[in-house]
């Protein structure tokens, strides 16, 4: 199990985090980040399936479904599967993490719109790309200017009767829809890629990984893992049959929390966060968010830079990361640095958030 405090030793963490930061990487996002924000589980979802389908043995998500289409009838069944995801969930503090990250692309299996949703609070433009859109999955650019969000699985908003979820739509995706794996497969033979919100119960990751496996075969990319209260038995078996990098992180209080954990982990080891970025320009900052890094001096963020403009900025961190921020050591620092890894420090500390 990681020490998230050890993460920044482990080579293949640093491998990542510089891929996020050139905006090299792509980010596969499973159901787990969507359940805290009150949609079902794969598990749960087989569970409804099969009751209303009469079923009593389990037999996984997508055979359930196959099943209970065939009993309930096609619209019946696209009512109930409708009604699962809701549309009005908001999405999780962890959508919002993700979307901040400098990376121009982003997969999901996921029907909901919370990841769009995310990336539409953090200010960018946003692309979305799901089953119905044909022509252009063979037309995704290598450095997209917008950040694409791309629905391989279907789009309740989008394409509401028309979802893999069955075990006949799995079995019949790579030909029903080419253009869609044609144009996935460009862009993961070429990139890194980091899988988080998959557990490892969830058909979903193994069918992924399979394909993923068979994509970038001998092209030296990285592909990683982030896996909560993973059993080291599994990890180790990703490791060797589907040679991932596995960060496997332990829940404190809450799964969302350990992967929020994991993010500013990340952003700590390479940049300034995004939100930190933006709040800087809404305190009437005088520096463009791609003019700063970590090395910038604190004293040249604003036209005026003086204690009660610090004092306002300190303030306006601690409502956002609910924390409580030392203040002699916040005057103490010189750079931006300084003050991103006092939040860190402080998000890690023992009473944090109390």
């Amino acid at each position: 199990m990681s020490d998230l405090t050890s993460l920044r030793s482990d080579p293949s963490f640093r491998s990542l985090a510089g891929e996020i930061a050139k905006g090299e990487c792509v980010i596969f996002v499973g159901a787990g980040l969507s359940i805290a924000a009150g949609l079902p589980s794969w598990s749960q979802l087989e569970t409804s399936l099969r009751e209303k389908a009469g079923i009593t043995q389990p037999c996984g998500a997508p055979r359930a479904a196959d099943c209970c289409r065939a009993v309930i009838g096609e619209s019946n069944f696209n009512a109930l599967i409708q009604s699962h995801i809701k549309r009005g969930a908001l999405p999780t503090a962890a959508h919002r993490r993700l979307a901040g990250l400098p990376v121009g692309i982003l997969v999901t299996t996921n029907f909901d719109t919370l990841l769009e949703q995310a990336v539409e609070e953090e200010s960018r433009n946003c692309k979305v790309l799901s089953l119905g859109d044909t022509a252009e999955w063979t037309q995704i650019r290598d450095a997209p200017s917008e950040c694409l969000v791309l629905k391989i699985h279907g789009c309740i908003s989008r394409t509401p009767t028309e979802l893999v979820i069955t075990e006949d739509d799995y079995l019949s995706f790579s030909t029903r829809y080419e253009a869609l794996v044609l144009g996935l497969s460009g862009i993961l033979a070429r990139r890194p890629i980091l899988f988080l919100g998959y557990s490892f119960s969830d058909w979903n990751l193994l069918s992924i990984l399979h394909d993923v496996q068979r994509i970038t075969a001998g092209n030296g990319t990285n592909k990683y893992y982030l896996g909560v209260d993973l059993e080291p038995s599994l990890g180790r078996f990703l490791e060797r049959r589907h040679g991932l990098f596995v960060f496997n992180v332990a829940t404190e209080t809450t799964k969302e929390q350990a992967i929020l954990k994991f993010f500013d982990a990340l952003a700590q080891e390479y940049d300034i966060p995004r939100w930190l970025r933006k709040m800087l320009l809404e305190l009437g900052g005088n520096r463009a968010p791609q003019e700063i890094d970590r090395a910038t001096p604190l004293a040249t963020l604003f036209p005026v830079f003086d204690a009660v403009m610090l004092m306002r900025l300190a303030l306006r961190i601690e409502r956002h990361e609910g924390i409580q921020l030392p203040m002699n050591e916040v005057i103490r620092g010189k750079t931006i640095g300084d003050l991103v890894d006092l939040v860190y420090n402080q998000k890690e500390a023992p009473n944090a958030g109390a």
